[in-house]
């Protein structure tokens, strides 16, 4: 059966609020009608959560932030960003809430922030295979060299960077209000932790190659198991360092742990090794293409399963 579905969006628009200190404001918003039951994929992709899927809905949002002063050594930067929306699970919140600080090559960013997938085309729908910025920002405490620069002694044909961070997801009340308690099992009270790591050539030359792997962990929590609508069994996974120290390295849990963490290793892990080709024209049009090849074990990691991931 065809679908009409009539969308009007009202682009983001950012203007400058004070220049010289580098604050600026962001206003904007978008409205959707129609008669199917969902709408459209692309109306929500790579919006970091902020669109909803019905088929008539819409939000208007509004944020002030403050950017770095890249031409001093230390500064910091910061941003709130508020959204009201109509016909989604929440009809208030807060999109991002947070603040940033850099030291020469340094960088730490506390708060819940939208991040773009990295070396991906925001305006398609295809995001990363790890990250791809179609839920909203998880609460982090985010560290590391956000931005490329030079390994001392390569003259700049090697650059560097990476990050690591660790967060909580704040989804739970719409997993208890969206889940099926029948069943399956509902896990709340989870931990977040995503490490990457970047190197690529000399970004002045022609041809620039950039080689990258990316991993993302889920650990800790609170499992509950449901037959036939009653809670048979409710697991709980307390965290403490030694389980922070066994998602960046990952490990076997201790006693503590789930039957499967201690088989296996600690968290549900999700990685993936990147590849990225780009040729720059004389004419400044440049051709780019990638690879990501995804795996959820050691063997994955590994290549060991030929072509698959």
């Amino acid at each position: 059966m065809l679908r009409k579905i009539l969308f009007l969006p009202l682009f983001l628009t950012t203007l400058p609020l004070f220049s010289q200190h580098n604050i600026y404001y962001k206003i904007g918003g978008e409205f959707q009608a129609g008669s199917g039951d969902f709408a459209p994929y692309l109306f929500s992709a790579n919006k970091h959560g902020i669109s909803s899927v019905e088929n008539n809905s819409g939000y208007l949002r509004a944020g002030i932030f403050k950017g770095f002063n890249e031409e001093k050594a230390f500064s910091y930067a910061a941003g709130i960003d508020l959204a009201a929306s109509y016909n989604d699970y929440s009809n208030y919140r807060i999109q991002q809430l947070y603040f940033d600080l850099k030291y020469r090559c340094l960088n730490l960013s506390i708060g819940a922030k939208e991040y773009e997938g990295e070396f991906k085309n925001q305006e398609l729908s295809s995001g990363g295979l790890v990250w791809s910025g179609n839920a909203r920002p998880i609460p982090q405490i985010r560290a590391g060299i956000f931005n490329f620069v030079e390994i001392p002694g390569t003259n700049g044909w090697l650059q560097i960077k990476g990050d690591l961070s660790y967060g909580k997801f704040i989804h739970d009340s719409w997993l208890e209000d969206n889940f099926n308690y029948q069943y399956s099992f509902i896990t709340t009270d989870v931990w977040y932790h995503q490490k990457k790591i970047f190197f690529r050539s000399k970004e002045s030359k022609n041809f620039i190659v950039t080689i990258y792997a990316e991993m993302a962990a889920q650990f800790g929590g609170k499992q509950r198991i449901y037959k036939d609508g009653e809670l048979i069994r409710t697991n709980v996974d307390k965290v403490n360092l030694k389980d922070f120290i066994n998602v960046f390295i990952p490990g076997s849990g201790d006693e503590s742990s789930n039957l499967g963490d201690q088989a296996y290793f600690y968290g549900n892990h999700l990685g993936s090794w990147n590849g990225i080709f780009e040729y720059k024209f004389r004419n400044s049009s440049r051709l780019k293409g990638y690879f990501e090849w995804i795996y959820e074990d050691g063997s994955g990691m590994g290549k060991l399963n030929g072509f698959d991931g």
